[in-house]
């Protein structure tokens, strides 16, 4: 019941919006750097969250500290991004509100970053003062990195759904039970999501996008989770392993900023900077660029809970998570150049993209 509950909801609005969305003024218009040709309804978020927040009223999990924080949060982020899908707001009043309700979370509802693991000499790095603003910033970040990725049908679904696998894994094995229960029940409602978003065999397009409103709200969702994962008593995930399983979004954001500053664009600036974009550009398939990023994405959060598991100190996971993003930004900034030597592998029209200027 505790799964069905979230994945019918879910299922059941986004079915009753579509027919309604365009008359709402609920839907993305093609346009600009987008990739869709299509106007396509923006409510899959709208979905996602009822199925998990209604389920979070049924189960009322009395070992998850802050619940009905978090749950109002969540209903003023899901409202506010939904106002921002019909109308967008400026950028700086949209992050203002990210930024408010975070620490509304913060303060009342304990989801605090309280230190950063324990090192040689120096012992455990607490943040003292710094732990609330500290949270704001990393979780604000984590809102709009997946706002970033959301740029192709059944990516960031299928990321969230791999982040949230390996969180609900390192709580059920860590024995923070309700933790990972929680974190099945988001991923279930995501999953009935994916069902209108992903090219299945026959369709050749995303029917919903999870607009703002969705990205943001699992940015908070994800961290919420995340955090109270890892500050369990034993912990169920080490800190600096949190690192690894939200590794692909940070990283890409990270990569692609560090790219666009290189080059003398604005950080924010729309391109093809990130990796789906990247694949694409050299004709992998949607489906295979959506699989091959979500399965990466498994990897890496699996690989962080192993190190966790074996008892590696905090300071070689953090290490280890430093080399993981030199090596993904120098392999995004070659990847074109590698598609050069080899280009047989490719097809002829991702042959002559590859070799195209900048390569």
């Amino acid at each position: 019941m505790a799964y069905f509950l979230p994945f019918s909801v879910s299922l059941l609005l986004i079915r009753l919006l579509m027919p309604v969305s365009h008359r709402l003024g609920w839907v993305d218009r093609p346009g600009g750097h987008k990739v869709h040709k299509q106007t396509t309804p923006v409510i899959g978020g709208l979905g996602v969250a009822a199925g998990t927040l209604v389920t979070l009223l049924w189960l009322e999990p009395s070992a998850v500290s802050g619940w009905e924080v978090y749950l109002m949060a969540s209903l003023v982020l899901i409202g506010v991004g939904a106002w921002d899908d019909r109308a967008p707001l400026p950028a700086l009043l949209r992050i203002a509100i990210q930024c408010l309700v975070t620490y509304w979370v913060v303060a009342y509802g304990g989801m605090v970053v309280e230190s950063l693991g324990t090192f040689p000499i120096i012992g455990e790095l607490r943040l003292g003062p710094l732990a609330e603003p500290f949270t704001v910033l990393v979780t604000v970040g984590l809102m709009n990195a997946l706002n970033m990725l959301d740029g192709l049908d059944g990516l960031l679904g299928g990321v969230v759904m791999a982040i949230l696998g390996v969180l609900g894994l390192a709580a059920l094995t860590g024995g923070a039970q309700d933790y990972g229960q929680l974190a099945l029940v988001v991923l279930t409602a995501v999953a009935a999501f994916y069902i209108y978003n992903f090219r299945w065999p026959g369709r050749n397009r995303a029917l919903v996008f999870l607009g703002d409103a969705g990205s943001t709200w699992l940015g908070l969702t994800l961290a919420w989770l995340a955090i109270g994962i890892s500050h369990t008593t034993p912990a169920a995930l080490d800190k600096a392993a949190v690192a690894w399983v939200l590794a692909l979004p940070v990283l890409d954001t990270l990569s692609t900023i560090a790219l666009r500053l290189s080059k003398g664009k604005h950080p924010m600036e729309p391109g093809h900077e990130h990796i789906h974009f990247v694949l694409r550009d050299h004709g992998v398939s949607v489906n295979a660029t959506v699989l091959l990023v979500t399965g990466l994405t498994a990897v890496m959060g699996l690989v962080g809970l192993g190190m966790a598991r074996i008892g590696l100190a905090d300071y070689w996971i953090l290490t280890a998570f430093l080399l993981l993003f030199i090596l993904y930004a120098e392999s995004i900034q070659h990847l074109r150049r590698l598609g050069s030597w080899f280009g047989w592998l490719l097809p002829k029209g991702a042959r002559e993209r590859s070799q195209g200027p900048g390569a």
